[in-house]
């Protein structure tokens, strides 16, 4: 894709839709991990809410310890950075694909 766009930009290849710059999207790593560290986030403090609501509706301590899942955050990184899949993997619909390209 890469290739096609430099031989179109040095005229050797005739333009078409694809190669327009208006149609490229260029994403940095920065904000593209924030938002997904940020919805990462999101569902690992909707675990703990859910975790804690139990215990506090129960009359019990909870500990808080056993209410963070590490494993939301960690898990979710690693999914996205090996298949490219950016987003939740239950809202695919949602995610952007071929990020990590």
């Amino acid at each position: 894709m890469v290739h096609r766009l430099l031989l179109a930009s040095l005229g050797r290849r005739e333009l078409d839709d694809r190669d327009h710059y208006g149609n490229k999207r260029l994403d940095l790593a920065g904000p593209l991990l924030a938002f997904l560290f940020r919805g990462l986030f999101k569902n690992l403090m909707k675990e703990v809410r859910m975790y804690a609501q139990k215990f506090i509706d129960r009359g019990k301590d909870f500990n808080l310890e056993l209410a963070i899942k590490t494993k939301i955050i960690t898990d979710g990184l690693r999914y996205s950075l090996a298949t490219g899949n950016w987003g939740d993997q239950k809202k695919a619909h949602q995610a952007r694909a071929g990020v990590s390209q």
